[in-house]
């Protein structure tokens, strides 16, 4: 027979305080996921409505409200809406604050991108130039980014004072020559690396 004393002995207390102490991790991991998977699905829904050209969805602004938002990824996704948007200035804000505080050399590389892009669209050569050149610091293999270099100092020549044929890359892209990416575009611009 159980009695109120030996209920409350030594081991019967720390058998209540494991059980406890499970139930509270226990809990703290069904929000935690349930933060996770309400942060994704925001993400994914702000990242189609940019597919969609739904430019007023409030996905991401939302998913900066969760405690397991990583702010550096909602500000990129930001930028690319507004560089979507043709709202180059709040892009171009975005990807700076991107650059300035992420630890992740992906979502760096792709602001720096981006921020080439932005600023070739802005009539910033030189500036757009060190972008690039820093998104290559940071990946090397990134063909977009030396194709669009190459592209600017192809089309930029004068304003950048390089001969019109000389080709700053050490290596140069493969086959594709310029204009053959986007017709019509002479300004060395693609599409924003999309949004994560």
């Amino acid at each position: 027979m159980i009695t109120v004393s030996s209920f409350f002995n030594k081991r019967s207390w720390r058998w209540v305080w494991r059980l406890a102490l499970m139930l509270v991790g226990a809990a703290l991991m069904a929000g935690a996921l349930y933060q996770k998977w309400g942060y994704s699905d925001l993400l994914r829904a702000g990242n189609e409505a940019v597919g969609w050209r739904q430019f007023d969805s409030l996905a991401y602004e939302k998913a900066s409200g969760y405690f397991l938002a990583d702010p550096d990824v909602v500000a990129y996704n930001i930028g690319v809406r507004a560089y979507e948007a043709k709202s180059y200035k709040k892009a171009a804000e975005s990807f700076r604050d991107v650059v300035n505080s992420t630890s992740s050399p992906e979502l760096k590389r792709r602001s720096y991108y981006n921020l080439g892009n932005l600023l070739t669209l802005m009539s910033q050569p030189r500036e757009a130039v060190a972008m690039y050149e820093e998104a290559l610091r940071l990946n090397p293999g990134d063909w977009d980014a030396k194709h669009n270099l190459e592209r600017l100092f192809v089309f930029h020549a004068a304003e950048l004072g390089e001969e019109k044929n000389s080709v700053p890359l050490k290596q140069a892209p493969g086959s594709r020559q310029p204009g053959n990416g986007n017709p019509g575009q002479g300004s060395g611009t693609g599409t924003p690396d999309p949004g994560i």
